[in-house]
Formats: C-alpha cells, sequence, structure tokens
C-alpha cells in the first residue's frame, strides 16, 4: 500500500514538473512609432522584455520629441543644433522651404496581447491564421478600389515622418542610457547672424 502511494505521488510530481516547464506563448500587436500595426508569437520572456522596452521609452518619450523638433527645425532652417564655439565659422547651406516636423504622426509604441497558448507552435498557426484573413481583406479593398492610391503630399508626409521617427529613436535610446538628460533643458539653436554679419565675426562698421 505505501509503495502503491509513492509511486502515484512521485507520477503526479513528475507530471507537474512538465507542466511547469511547458512554456507559454503569446500573440503580441505592437504600434510603431508611425502607429503601423505588426503581430508576433512571442514567449513568455520576449514579452517581459517587450514590456520592459517600452515602459522605457514611454517615459523619455517626450523629451525625445522635444530635442528632436529643435534639431529638426535647426536643420531645416540651416541652423546648427546647438551654438556654435566663440569665433567658430558656420555657413550656412542654401535650403528649400522648411518642413514643418510631423509630430502629429509619431507617437510612442504600443502592444497589446491578442492571445495567450499552451506551446509555440500553438500560437504560430493563429497567428498564420489572422495574417492570413488579414491579407484575404487587403485584396478584397484592393479589387473595391483597383485606382486608389496615396496622393503625392500623403507621399511627402509619410517620408518625412520616416526620417523624423530616425532622429527621435536615436534620442530615446540616448534618453535610456542617460536618464539624468531627460529631466535637462534642452540646448537652444544658434540664433540668425544679424543682416551683414560676417560669418563668425562682428557686423562690420560702416
Amino acid at each position: 500500500m505505501n509503495r502503491t502511494l509513492m509511486r502515484m505521488v512521485l507520477l503526479v510530481a513528475m507530471t507537474g514538473a512538465g507542466v511547469a516547464k511547458a512554456e507559454m506563448a503569446y500573440i503580441v500587436e505592437v504600434t510603431d512609432f508611425l502607429k503601423q500595426n505588426s503581430r508576433q508569437a512571442m514567449t513568455t520572456a520576449e514579452l517581459k522584455e517587450l514590456k520592459k522596452t517600452i515602459s522605457a521609452e514611454s517615459r523619455v518619450f517626450a523629451k525625445a520629441m522635444e530635442l528632436s523638433k529643435k534639431e529638426w527645425d535647426a536643420a531645416e532652417k540651416g541652423e546648427p543644433a546647438e551654438k556654435p564655439k566663440p569665433g567658430e565659422k558656420v555657413e550656412k547651406p542654401v535650403m528649400l522651404a522648411p518642413t514643418p516636423f510631423p509630430a502629429s504622426m509619431i507617437s510612442p509604441r504600443k502592444y497589446r496581447e491578442m492571445g495567450s497558448f499552451t506551446d509555440s507552435e500553438k500560437a504560430q498557426k493563429k497567428l498564420a491564421q489572422i495574417e492570413e484573413a488579414e491579407a484575404n481583406q487587403v485584396a478584397k479593398e484592393a479589387k473595391k478600389n483597383p485606382n486608389k492610391a496615396k496622393a503625392p503630399h500623403d507621399t511627402e508626409r509619410m517620408l518625412a515622418a520616416q526620417r523624423a521617427v530616425l532622429t527621435v529613436q536615436e534620442k530615446i535610446d540616448a534618453l535610456i542610457k542617460n536618464p539624468a538628460a531627460a529631466n535637462a533643458p534642452a540646448a537652444e539653436p544658434a540664433p540668425a547672424a544679424a543682416p551683414g554679419a560676417a560669418a563668425g565675426g562682428a557686423v562690420p562698421k560702416k
């Protein structure tokens, strides 16, 4: 009787250990800085790391946008992002009409859990079904509106936003590595040279 009981206890323990080792899998939808959605299957560890990363990005996002806009505006005006050193000569290039910083097109990254599964294979299978259904819907819409295309100004705005996001991501990475910088005031761009002023020098006497 005791041996039978011991065997049952051992079997339950081994079964429990096997269940504990089974790793959960998740389908997660990630919304990027340009508000575009993508989905992928993740392990528990990957989801945890994603949450940690997005949380860190969110804390410095506003500051990264502020720094990026200042740098963008200065570049569009042909001005250096920071004040030049005394006596330093700064060449101002010929610029086209400035492009406004596309702040309204950029948002913090987000994530949304769409389901959990007992293993990665089931998660991948479900993800494939979701993507297939979405692809069919896109094809259906394209068939209804075969001549639909983005207007030139929409394409230009998206290109500008993609360029801006590179700067924002760079600022976010730098701020995460140096949290103190997130609370520091942004450097003021160099003031435009006074009319008739010599580059890097004083206004000539008349």
